[in-house]
C-alpha cells in the first residue's frame, strides 16, 4: 500500500506544493474502492484540475462521489474555456447535476459558459461547412 502512503503524504502537504497531474498519477494506481475513498481528500480547489488529468473513465466515479457544492467550488477555480469543457462533460454524464452546478455558479460565470458554448457550436458549423459543403 505504498501508493496510499504517497497520496496521504502528498495531500498533507501545503496546497501550493501540490500539482493536479501528480495527484492524478497516484489516483490511477488505486483500486476502485481506494479511489472512491481518496477523491474526498483532494482539496476542492484542485478537484476539477485533477479530473482533467485523469482518463475519461474516472469522470463518472468522481461526479457520483462528490457533492454538487464541491463540484461548483472546484469548477469556479477553472479558466472560462475549461469551465465550459467541464460543464459539457458533466451535461453528457448527468444533466441534472450539470443543471444544479450551473445554477450555483454566479451570473458572470454562467454567461461566459453560454457564450463559449455558442462559439464552439459556431466553430463546429463552420468546419462542417468547410469540410462537407454538401451536408448543409
Amino acid at each position: 500500500m505504498e501508493h496510499l502512503n504517497t497520496l496521504e503524504d502528498y495531500l498533507s502537504q501545503d496546497i501550493a506544493d501540490m500539482h493536479p497531474s501528480e495527484i492524478a498519477k497516484v489516483l490511477r494506481e488505486l483500486s476502485d474502492e481506494e479511489f472512491a475513498q481518496y477523491i474526498h481528500k483532494i482539496p476542492t480547489e484542485l478537484l476539477a484540475y485533477v479530473v482533467f488529468e485523469l482518463p475519461d473513465r474516472y469522470f463518472g466515479e468522481i461526479i457520483d462521489n462528490v457533492a454538487t457544492e464541491d463540484l461548483t467550488c472546484s469548477i469556479q477555480e477553472l479558466e472560462s474555456d475549461d469551465k465550459t469543457d467541464f460543464m459539457k462533460y458533466l451535461e453528457e454524464y448527468d444533466e441534472q447535476k450539470a443543471q444544479e452546478v450551473f445554477e450555483a455558479l454566479d451570473q458572470n460565470e454562467q454567461e461566459e459558459i453560454l457564450e463559449l458554448k455558442k462559439y464552439d457550436e459556431n466553430l463546429i458549423l463552420i468546419n462542417l461547412k468547410k469540410n462537407h459543403p454538401c451536408v448543409l
